[in-house]
């Protein structure tokens, strides 16, 4: 006698309302594709990567929708989408994106890079080659999920933000240090609450030296 496991309809197709959102991300005008892309960075739903990344590609043929392209690099991020890290590591390459694009693709590099393989790689060449832009997403990254890289990594981190005084990588530095050992960050952080430019790096770093995070809204 055979038997059948019967399944819930449910498990092979997605929520109304998620198949909505996929088919936005094909409507003819930007912002509706870019509604659905921030949409689905709020729903995390694994299940609509593999549309997100079609989306974007043809996305990325128009440098006029730039924004659009930022939050569907950062949906892929969201949706924990590890599949889409090859076209990421292709768009780092391009050196005529919109910074606010190479700061997405430096977040989303990094944060699937830590889901993939538990560390992250890009970082050492985006110091090497002086690129920012890209450096700053990544240390975003860093800040907003609350890594803990290794201590290579995160005195490399220190000591090239510092030469630098840039104060998007100070400040996401200063964001990113409350749980890393206060050995490696006080100085650091004691220098931002005196040199600083912003009161956001002050409020970062005086966070950070009580080993507290705070909630922070990027883009």
């Amino acid at each position: 006698m055979l038997e059948f496991n019967y399944l819930s309809p449910e498990l092979f197709t997605m929520p109304e309302y998620d198949i909505e959102l996929v088919n936005m991300l094909s409507h003819s005008t930007s912002a509706k594709r870019r509604s659905a892309a921030k949409k689905l960075r709020k729903t995390k739903d694994t299940s609509a990567g593999s549309s997100l990344l079609n989306a974007l590609q043809k996305e990325m043929k128009s440098s006029r929708t730039w924004e659009t392209q930022y939050h569907m690099i950062m949906a892929l991020s969201d949706c924990s989408y590890i599949e889409s890290l090859p076209y990421l590591y292709e768009l780092a390459h391009d050196q005529t994106l919109v910074p606010m694009i190479s700061v997405a693709i430096g977040d989303a590099i990094t944060n699937l890079e830590n889901i993939k393989y538990n560390h992250v790689e890009k970082i050492d060449y985006w110091i090497a080659h002086k690129q920012n832009d890209y450096l700053e997403g990544a240390i975003r990254a860093i800040a907003m999920n609350r890594m803990i890289p290794a201590q290579e990594i995160i005195e490399i981190l220190i000591e090239y933000v510092e030469i630098s005084k840039n104060d998007g990588l100070v400040f996401w530095l200063a964001a990113a240090c409350p749980g890393w050992s206060l050995d490696l960050t006080s100085e650091f952080l004691k220098s931002c609450l005196v040199g600083s430019s912003t009161d956001d790096i002050k409020k970062a770093a005086e966070a950070a030296l009580v080993k507290k995070y705070l909630k922070w809204r990027p883009l």
